[in-house]
């Protein structure tokens, strides 16, 4: 089921692809566009997303904007930054020029979102980065947002997924966490020597 799904998915993204939305990208005019869904096959594993936010300008994809909301701090983990690396392939693999590509996860507490919207932060976010003023953000949400922006780089996340596949994969278990909240929601907590 899962299977037909992705397949459908698949299809859908493709067929949105080859039609206005490329010639618009294409064109070189800027584009940003929410919930935009990405593909690729790495080895022999498919990898299927929706982008919180993409943005593309000069024909090229530049910012790819993922949102993470939390109850308690703004610290960005690291899986979130591998998401991001993974959704930066996928872009590349469709075509697209990730040569200027950036990656940005913003994480804002729940409270906020509560208060404004998911779709008006995301709108805040990239207002703010076509601006170059980021750090005006940080401030202006004291204690509420934090935005982490980094390089796409595929060597990097092509090592990440060759370590991470056989998990994925259940291949094998997973690795000991130093965090105990991903230990709280780990499948094989009860199993886990480390726990």
């Amino acid at each position: 089921m899962r299977e037909i799904e992705s397949t459908k998915r698949f299809s859908q993204v493709k067929k949105c692809l080859d039609g206005k939305l490329l010639k618009k990208i294409s064109s070189g005019e800027q584009c940003i566009y929410s919930n935009f869904w990405v593909w690729a096959v790495f080895e022999d594993l498919a990898l299927l997303g929706r982008l919180d936010a993409i943005v593309f300008e000069g024909g090229k994809a530049k910012y790819i904007i993922e949102l993470k909301t939390s109850r308690k701090g703004l610290g960005i983990f690291e899986d979130a930054i591998v998401q991001a690396q993974v959704y930066g392939l996928c872009i590349e693999s469709m075509g697209f020029d990730c040569s200027e590509l950036k990656l940005v996860i913003v994480k804002v507490k729940s409270e906020l979102v509560d208060e404004i919207s998911p779709d008006k932060v995301k709108k805040i976010i990239i207002a703010g980065l076509l601006k170059n003023k980021v750090k005006e953000l940080e401030k202006m949400f004291s204690r509420r947002l934090r935005v982490h922006i980094e390089d796409y780089d595929r060597k990097l996340v092509e090592e990440k997924l060759e370590f991470i596949k056989d998990y994925w994969l259940e291949l094998r278990g997973p690795h000991p966490s130093n965090n105990p909240n991903k230990c709280k929601s780990c499948y094989y907590r009860d199993l886990c020597p480390y726990g």
